[in-house]
């Protein structure tokens, strides 16, 4: 269970305990010491995501370069090519297999960003090549 769950959790059995035991001074000052054990506890949970954070974040500043830019080169120009040799429906299936052929890259080449995460960049890119195609269709 996460650790700031637990935290929560404990501080609300404190609070209870508090609530409880408000006429008894023994009783409500374990009480109170069990809601500062949450508050730490929550803390706890909160730094931790924060150096996870940090850490993505850094190494996903080494990646952009050396992984994703590469990418998201290849499958552009992938994309280009399609739209110039597809028309219609096998066009959008060929964009379908580039969008899961960059989720798989991405997966294999950045194991620690979540799912989601690597959604959000294969989204950005087909709205990306979407408004590029819109582009070259007017002009």
């Amino acid at each position: 269970m996460d650790t700031k769950k637990i935290g929560i959790a404990i501080i609300v059995v404190g609070l209870s305990l508090c609530v409880m035991f408000i006429d008894s001074y023994k009783y409500l000052v374990s009480a109170l010491t069990v809601v500062i054990l949450g508050f730490l506890i929550t803390l706890i949970g909160y730094l931790e995501d924060v150096k996870k954070q940090k850490f993505i974040n850094d190494k996903l500043n080494e990646d952009i370069e050396r992984i994703i830019q590469p990418l998201i080169t290849k499958y552009s120009n992938l994309n280009k090519q399609y739209s110039s040799q597809y028309d219609g429906e096998e066009y959008i299936q060929k964009r379908m297999e580039i969008n899961r052929n960059l989720e798989k890259e991405l997966t294999e080449n950045l194991p620690y960003l979540e799912s989601r995460q690597i959604k959000k960049i294969v989204i950005d890119f087909s709205k990306e090549q979407g408004q590029i195609i819109i582009f070259f269709q007017i002009f």
